[in-house]
């Protein structure tokens, strides 16, 4: 999980600059400053918006020049120790990957015990069902068995 930062970013398409803010309002708002002259064709058209941060990019390193050896002058002719294997124009290497912020990732957690607890549910309605058909039977069967009794009464009573 990425640090807590702003959380909408706003895209103003006739001036194509975009910027984030911390509430879905200061966004808007921004949005309508240059409503003043009038709206613009990019507005007219859908091309303005207001996005929900929800994966922010984190930098890993994964490798560093200075693991390596660096060949020299003194170094022996058999030389055989790893040179740094990346361009000379970079001290380290790594790779990006997209983190959700810490609002994503709890509103995950949220979503995946509500389907959990919707699972539950399910399960415990489906017994529920199961009981229900077997306590039908039943009263079905006593409903056969005392109407059977009733008849055998009146015919032998």
């Amino acid at each position: 999980m990425t640090e807590s930062r702003d959380s909408w970013l706003a895209h103003d398409a006739a001036s194509g600059i975009s910027d984030t803010f911390a509430t879905f309002k200061q966004a808007l708002d921004w949005l309508h400053e240059d409503d003043t002259d009038g709206v613009s064709q990019e507005a007219i058209e859908g091309d303005n918006f207001i996005a929900k941060i929800t994966h922010r990019s984190t930098y890993t390193v994964t490798d560093t020049k200075a693991e390596y050896h660096e060949h020299t002058d003194d170094c022996p002719e058999d030389c055989d120790e790893d040179e740094w294997p990346y361009d000379n124009a970079y001290d380290e290497v790594g790779k990006v990957t997209y983190e959700p912020t810490r609002e994503q990732a709890a509103d995950d957690a949220l979503k995946a015990e509500a389907a959990t607890k919707i699972n539950e549910l399910i399960e415990q309605n489906a017994l529920l069902r199961n009981q229900l058909d077997a306590l039908q039977k039943r009263i079905d069967d006593f409903e056969e068995e005392a109407l059977n009794r009733f008849r055998h009464s009146c015919t032998h009573g």
